[in-house]
């Protein structure tokens, strides 16, 4: 019985010091160090340490009800990092591209990936402002051309007026070179105010 007792002690002895070398080469095969100074790596079952410590992936939802994914520590319920999905990262990536390239020609406007609206929408580079709509015509009073843009107004519109005006806003008056920058593109925003009453006195027919 002691002897068949030395057998097991021997064997797990052996076993555990066969995890231990794999845990290591494991470590040393997988370490990395992200741009925080973090020490990623994986064990032998290829489970995600951070510093030393389990991690695990959380999924939640963000107030748009965008998916979120979260790394936190197993042990200290620490959140390393949290980022969107795959599918929302290339979006964002696809929006960035859009900018840089807009950038290039002068202009000040991309189409943007905005989680609140779930779809990409027409953006002013300079303020990050969603634009709903850019609007140029003449007065027939004054005979003077006009040049106005639109922004979203998150205080009383919702997630569906991407492009409508909010009744009776006027909008802001922009120079003619404002616009062309910002006239520019695949633009989701509307060519004329939603209220037409604002038309009318912009174009000064009334």
């Amino acid at each position: 019985m002691f002897g068949g007792l030395l057998a097991f002690l021997g064997i797990y002895g052996a076993s555990a010091a066969k995890a231990a070398k794999d845990n290591y080469d494991m470590k040393k095969t997988t370490r990395t160090v992200d741009e925080n100074g973090n020490v990623h790596y994986m064990d032998r079952l290829c489970n995600d340490y951070i510093n030393g410590e389990q991690v695990k992936r959380v999924e939640t939802t963000d107030r748009n009800g965008v998916k979120l994914y979260s790394t936190v520590g197993v042990n200290s319920s620490k959140v390393y990092d949290t980022s969107y999905g795959r599918g929302t990262q290339q979006l964002f990536a696809m929006s960035e591209h859009d900018k840089q390239e807009n950038l290039k020609y002068g202009k000040n406007v991309y189409s943007q990936y905005n989680p609140y609206f779930g779809k990409t929408v027409t953006t002013e580079i300079s303020s990050g402002r969603t634009i709903t709509c850019l609007f140029s015509g003449k007065n027939q009073k004054t005979g003077k051309e006009f040049y106005r843009v639109w922004y979203f107004r998150p205080e009383c519109q919702g997630k569906l007026d991407y492009n409508t005006t909010v009744d009776g806003d006027m909008g802001i008056e922009i120079t003619k070179e404002e616009f062309n920058k910002l006239n520019f593109g695949a633009l989701t925003c509307t060519c004329m105010p939603s209220d037409y009453d604002v038309v009318h006195a912009l174009w000064g027919d009334r």
